[in-house]
């Protein structure tokens, strides 16, 4: 119980957003990806063009992304 982010004061993370019972919004552009997650109002930004440097961690990490045929493939690092 005590791992379980959302029993504690914690964003669920990138993974966790997709498994909990609440819903997510994807909205998608040439340069951008955008996740919006009902829980905990979080958001993710997948990067798909020319991605700036991560500012700082956080708990959603910097996400690139590119297109391997029909398969969105996503690096992410900079987790806090």
């Amino acid at each position: 119980m005590k791992a379980d982010p959302e029993n504690q004061v914690l964003s669920a993370g990138c993974a966790a957003g997709h498994v909990l019972p609440y819903p997510f919004q994807i909205v998608q552009t040439p340069k951008y990806i955008l996740m919006a997650y009902e829980y905990a109002g979080a958001s993710r930004t997948i990067y798909m063009d020319n991605p700036p440097p991560s500012p700082f961690d956080t708990w959603m990490g910097h996400s690139v992304g590119h297109w391997e045929g029909d398969t969105l493939v996503v690096d992410v690092d900079e987790f806090q």
